[in-house]
């Protein structure tokens, strides 16, 4: 059995890397390009989102002491 991820924003990003090639209408390159793509823009998105969490922890923190 495949496991999903918790995750909704990886969920949708694994989504992504399974979209066939006649679906994807933007992008000329090879298959393997396309999901090497999906996986760095979804990987820069992960590390975006923990940086905006860890900046409201901080602030967070800072305002509880």
């Amino acid at each position: 059995m495949r496991e999903r991820a918790a995750n909704p924003a990886e969920n949708k990003a694994l989504q992504r890397l399974k979209t066939r090639r006649k679906e994807s209408h933007n992008r000329g390159g090879s298959p393997l390009e396309e999901k090497l793509v999906a996986l760095v823009k979804a990987l820069a998105r992960q590390a975006a989102e923990a940086d905006v969490r860890a900046e409201r922890e901080r602030e967070n923190g800072r305002t509880k002491q």
